[in-house]
């Protein structure tokens, strides 16, 4: 038995253990930071991306600019790798600024929450990152995915709205952003994670020819994560580096 075989085996039985579900559950989203080593983004490539972006923004189509990128030191990161073949750390929404092309940033929830961050800056915490265009089905379901996003961040800063920890998917927060109603107040603070936001922003819009954006299976939940948003886009990414 080769070493990656012994390695699988162990970790199957690892996975399936409580304190593991309760780690994947409950503690592994908290450590997405790195101890050692800066982050290996080219950003000689920075342009690269900002072209490629601009050349499909000016296609005119809708649907949304949505990224994956990855920090290969971050703690979580290490740890998620040992038990899955994750090639993505985390996701979230590019927004591509007003008609100048100023305002460039990335819109995701992290530790902090919901969080608006330059892309320059967002570019020089992470080793890897990749845009795709989105398409939806039509101009009145791009409106309805920015009515969403702008959902979530008029709730505003601070506590109102939570990374969830837990990754737990919870319909009846996209019920709420689907709908015209105040958030209940059994789910306040509003508690969602990266890739959960942009699956729910984007839920039922999705052009017929996106692959289906759909939560699976995972340890004992039903989860969905930033590959799955990658295997989503695939075929519409725009730029990888």
């Amino acid at each position: 038995m080769g070493i990656k075989e012994w390695m699988a085996k162990v970790a199957a039985k690892v996975v399936l253990t409580k304190p593991y579900r309760w780690f994947a559950r409950r503690a592994l989203a908290h450590f997405t930071f790195r101890v050692w080593g800066y982050t290996q983004f080219p950003m000689d490539l920075y342009w690269n991306l900002v072209d490629a972006v601009q050349a499909k923004k000016g296609e005119d189509k809708p649907g949304l600019f949505v990224y994956v990128a990855v920090d290969r030191l971050a703690l979580s990161y290490l740890a998620n790798h040992l038990f899955s073949d994750c090639e993505w750390s985390h996701t979230g929404i590019l927004d591509v600024g007003d008609e100048n092309n100023k305002g460039w940033a990335t819109v995701s929830m992290t530790s902090a929450g919901f969080t608006r961050k330059p892309l320059l800056e967002y570019l020089k915490m992470t080793d890897s990152f990749a845009v795709g265009f989105l398409p939806l089905k039509n101009e009145e379901a791009e409106v309805e995915a920015r009515r969403r996003l702008a959902k979530i961040e008029g709730l505003g800063g601070g506590d109102a709205v939570q990374y969830d920890f837990s990754l737990q998917i919870n319909e009846n927060v996209l019920a709420w952003l689907k709908g015209d109603g105040e958030l209940e107040e059994g789910f306040k603070p509003l508690k969602i994670y990266c890739s959960e936001m942009v699956w729910m922003v984007a839920a039922d819009l999705e052009a017929d020819e996106l692959r289906e954006l759909k939560p699976h299976w995972f340890i004992d939940r039903t989860v969905v994560e930033p590959d799955d948003v990658a295997e989503a886009l695939e075929g519409n990414f725009l730029f990888k580096g």
